[in-house]
């Protein structure tokens, strides 16, 4: 009897492996007949080098779909440099730590000619560094690198509550993207010369965090200093820096750092703004988050653009409003309800002392005790924010406070005006440290500043919008499809709106940007009662199409509805032309597939253009095609296909009957969108009689305008 082989080929122009086309075999799996598989990956436009193999193979299993992703689109010597990090490192606890950052730099950044990829270990260490020397906070490691795939590291923190010490465990997520990563919003993640701003090589150019924990210029001291000893992350007190734990030490180490005023250079880059010494709310705000991830606490930029407005949240077991320029913890911004007031939201201040606790004001979840007093709002806490404050307190003389909440803050115990609003507290002045709470006064005080949203950035270039810890807020929907109706993916969708935060310069300014997901839609959370534009940018159209314009979306929306706004662009995302054939199941020989895929979306921040990337459940069509057919579809003419299939979201299999005389055979895998990419995971069976006479499995990342084809070919 004859021999019988079976070969399957990756022949694809998005490659697992790079290199020449006999690079890698591996046998397969023995057939009845002993017959053999061969496998040949070959290298095309989007290929992985045999080092990025090495190192996204040294990740923990829920990083490398993030590595493949990254580094598939870079070019191969920048994919051995950062590689390199990985083979090369001795200390192999780092390895999670470097592989986040490889796979999640924007690759934008990660091919820019500034970047040093030896910054993201010197990163790393500098981190392991500082952790050695804080006391209220630890890096902690579940797993071994060297043998499990799902290790990962997370920090444990002290807390103090009311005088009750706990120990609490972070997010792993909030570790890694909001301490380890070297990006915090728009600047380039390089070394920087302190004295010019400028990139510079080491020693010369320095990194944020080891320069502002360790180093301080004359007259000034290192964040280190400020941090000796401290137990705690936080102690929970708003508008406090004085025995607040580290929060409060950080505060003050801003404060006598950085003076606010500026001048015609306003840097964005944290070494440039701390040896400067002064800054706007920019300058603080850039420096506030930097300053928290060297202390090893979760930092995130905020913004209300439209507003003219830039701050802080800091992470424990919530994210927590901060402004350390003011001294501000929890401080929650005026917006503007939809007849022009504006009030606080949700502080549970009594402004007008008729005993209504922010009547019309926009509260927090009433049946949550958020001090741990005892008392939620609901059971007659009048500041659910002060746990010196609830029904249960004795009037403590002096505070300024309502500590019994019955309506008179110091009952009987001062005759003075200490706020200078014309009432004592003998006069029913309720808080008489206020000038803005009296008698009389307004709960509410009209403003013609609206708060469109508020966004918080992440570091590789993502917005999303934050506005309803903030403002009452609406949702908006808006849906992008081409002109066939089917979705625009990774879509630039920017909301703008008309500002009067300057009234006698009144404008359309930005509020927010989103990206369109594979479904093509980008979603917000913005301020109501406010008139809103937009502009749509994506790889096939642009809406307006005029650079720097447009065009009207809504305007005096409601709290709490969602509206849906639809764009429908005149172009169309190109497709290809296939008939389908059908295919048989059963012959003497025949194709076994079966496949599963995760993936990515992704598009550019609207500001600074760098690519970001969000997972995706992924979208891919996949043909199965012979030799000429492949050709056809190569050249971009119609082509015939065995058989079809248009992947959404899941797994998969087929079986095709084929005849060797007409082969070889080819599947042949794109991704069905325009910013996605796909890690595809298949088995291919060639089968004899319904036996099975080879197999391969495959990992291959395909990526979108580009293809991967895997060949099969039978010799009987």
């Amino acid at each position: 009897m004859k021999k019988k082989i079976a070969v399957i080929t990756v022949v694809a122009i998005a490659m697992y492996l790079g290199g020449c086309a006999d690079d890698y075999k591996s046998s397969g799996d023995a057939g009845p007949d002993g017959g053999d598989g061969l496998i040949s990956l070959m290298t095309g436009e989007h290929a992985l080098t045999e080092d990025a193999v090495l190192a996204i193979s040294m990740a923990p299993d829920w990083l490398r779909p993030d590595m493949r992703a990254n580094l598939t689109t870079l070019e191969d010597d920048i994919q051995n440099s950062l590689s390199a990090l990985m083979l090369d490192l001795e200390d192999p606890q780092m390895l999670d730590e470097v592989a986040f950052c490889i796979g999640h730099i924007s690759p934008t950044q990660l091919a820019s000619e500034g970047f040093y990829t030896e910054l993201i270990t010197d990163n790393v260490e500098s981190l392991f560094l500082i952790d050695e020397e804080i006391v209220y906070a630890d890096i902690v490691d579940y797993g071994d690198p060297l043998s499990d795939d799902d290790y990962y590291s997370t920090v444990e923190y002290a807390i103090q509550i009311d005088g009750v010490d706990d120990v609490i465990e972070m997010d792993r997520e909030y570790y890694y993207w909001y301490i380890v990563f070297p990006v915090i919003e728009d600047e380039m993640s390089t070394y920087i010369n302190p004295a010019s701003g400028m990139v510079a090589d080491p020693p010369d150019g320095r990194f944020w965090r080891d320069y502002l924990f360790w180093e301080a210029d004359d007259t000034y001291t290192p964040l280190v200093d400020y941090l000796a000893g401290q137990e705690y992350v936080w102690k929970g007190k708003s508008y406090d820096k004085d025995d607040n734990g580290a929060i409060g030490n950080i505060i003050q180490w801003v404060v006598d750092s950085l003076d606010f005023t500026s001048d015609s250079e306003r840097p964005v880059q944290p070494v440039r703004i701390y040896a400067k010494h002064y800054g706007r709310c920019g300058e603080h705000s850039d420096l506030s988050s930097a300053a928290a991830r060297s202390a090893l606490i979760p930092s995130i930029n905020l913004a209300a653009w439209a507003n003219d407005h830039v701050w802080n949240e800091f992470w424990d077991q919530r994210w927590v409003q901060w402004e350390p320029v003011n001294t501000y913890v929890e401080h929650y911004y005026y917006y503007a309800d939809a007849d022009g007031n504006y009030h606080r939201s949700g502080l549970g201040i009594d402004n007008d002392c008729d005993l209504d606790v922010d009547e019309g004001c926009d509260l927090a979840d009433p049946t949550t005790d958020s001090d741990t007093d005892g008392y939620t709002v609901a059971q007659g806490d009048c500041n659910d924010h002060d746990d010196t404050i609830n029904p249960g307190e004795t009037e403590i003389a002096g505070d300024f406070k309502d500590n019994d909440c019955d309506g008179v803050a110091d009952d009987g115990t001062d005759t003075t005006d200490n706020d200078g609003d014309g009432h004592t507290i003998a006069e029913g002045d309720c808080n008489d440290a206020a000038g803005s709470i009296y008698p009389g006064a307004d709960e509410m005080t009209p403003s013609t500043n609206r708060n469109f949203a508020v966004s918080a950035w992440r570091g590789d270039g993502k917005v999303w919008t934050v506005t309803d810890r903030y403002a009452g807020e609406f949702t908006l929907d808006v849906n992008v499809t081409d002109a066939n109706d089917d979705p625009v993916d990774g879509a630039t969708v920017m909301i703008a709106g008309y500002s009067t935060t300057y009234p006698d310069n009144p404008g359309i300014s930005i509020v927010t940007w989103g990206i369109t997901d594979l479904d093509g839609r980008a979603s917000f959370l913005l301020g109501e009662a406010n008139k809103y534009y937009f502009r749509v940018e994506s790889a096939i159209e642009n809406i307006p199409a005029a650079d720097n314009t447009v065009d009207d979306l809504l305007e005096d929306p409601i709290k709490g509805e969602t509206r849906t706004f639809d764009v429908k662009l005149t172009s169309a995302i190109p497709a290809v032309t296939v008939n389908e054939l059908g295919f048989s199941e059963s012959g003497e020989w025949g194709i076994e597939l079966t496949w599963d895929m995760t993936g990515f979306f992704g598009g550019n921040n609207y500001f600074i253009k760098t690519l970001m990337r969000d997972p995706a459940d992924g979208l891919l069509n996949m043909y199965f095609v012979d030799e000429a057919n492949k050709a056809a579809f190569e050249s971009g003419e119609a082509f015939d296909a065995i058989g079809v299939w248009e992947l959404v979201y899941e797994p998969g299999g087929a079986t095709v009957a084929v005849d060797p005389a007409l082969g070889p055979y080819y599947l042949i895998a794109t991704p069905a969108s325009l910013s996605g990419i796909v890690d595809l995971d298949i088995t291919g069976s060639v089968l004899q009689n319904g036996s099975e006479v080879a197999a391969e499995q495959f990992t291959v990342p395909v990526v979108h305008n580009d293809f991967a084809a895997v060949r099969f070919e039978i010799i009987p």
